[in-house]
C-alpha cells in the first residue's frame, strides 16, 4: 500500500515544481545524477545503474530543449511520469531516504503550496497567481493574499528577478540537496 502512495507523492511533487523553463528537467537531471553516483559508490547493481543512467540522460535530453527559451514542454503527463520514475527508482534501488533528501526543493515547494491552499487543485483553477510578470520582463511575487505560496514566489519576495536568476537559484538548491543526499547514501551504506 505504501508504494502507490510514495509514487503518487513523487509524481505530484515533481509536477508542482515546473513553473519555469528547465526547472523540472534540470532538477531531475541533478537528482538522478546524484543518486546514480550514490548507487555506484554504495550498491552498484546493474539494474539500478542502468535505470538511473536512463533517467539522467532522458532528463538531460529534455533539458536541452526545455531550458530558456523553451522549445519543448513535458506537460503534466511527462512531469508525472518522470516523478513516478524517480519514486520507483528510489524504491528499486533502496535509496528512499537519499531520494527524499535530493528532492527537498520539490518537497519544500509542495509544502508551501499545500499549507496555503490546503487542497490539491489544478493551477488553472487558482483565482490568484503566485507571481506576476513586470513590464521589464522580470518576475515578481504576487501581492494578492489569496495567491498560493510557492518556492518561486518565496525566492521573489522583495526582489523581482529575471527567470534565469530564479532557475539558477533553484538549481543551487538542488545541488545543495544533492550533496546532502550523496552524504546520506554514503553514511547509510
Amino acid at each position: 500500500m505504501s508504494i502507490p502512495v510514495a509514487i503518487s507523492v513523487t509524481s505530484n511533487t515533481t509536477n508542482m515544481l515546473d513553473p519555469l523553463n528547465g526547472t523540472m528537467a534540470g532538477g531531475v537531471s541533478i537528482i538522478s545524477a546524484t543518486l546514480l553516483i550514490g548507487v555506484l559508490i554504495t550498491n552498484p547493481t546493474p539494474g539500478s545503474v542502468f535505470l538511473y543512467a536512463s533517467l539522467l540522460f532522458a532528463a538531460l535530453g529534455l533539458f536541452y530543449f526545455n531550458r530558456y527559451p523553451s522549445r519543448a514542454f513535458a506537460g503534466n503527463v511527462g512531469q508525472l511520469s518522470v516523478g513516478a520514475a524517480l519514486g520507483a527508482l528510489a524504491i528499486l534501488s533502496r535509496s528512499e531516504i537519499a531520494s527524499i533528501v535530493a528532492m527537498f526543493p520539490n518537497i519544500q515547494n509542495s509544502f508551501f503550496f499545500l499549507s496555503k491552499i490546503k487542497r490539491f487543485t489544478e493551477h488553472r483553477a487558482l483565482t490568484a497567481k503566485p507571481t506576476k510578470l513586470l513590464d521589464d520582463g522580470r518576475l515578481a511575487s504576487s501581492t494578492d493574499p489569496k495567491a498560493p505560496l510557492t518556492l518561486v514566489r518565496t525566492l521573489l519576495v522583495g526582489q523581482p528577478a529575471k527567470e534565469s536568476v530564479i532557475v539558477s537559484t533553484i538549481f543551487g538548491l538542488y545541488l545543495i540537496s544533492a550533496a546532502l543526499a550523496l552524504i546520506t547514501m554514503i553514511l547509510i551504506g
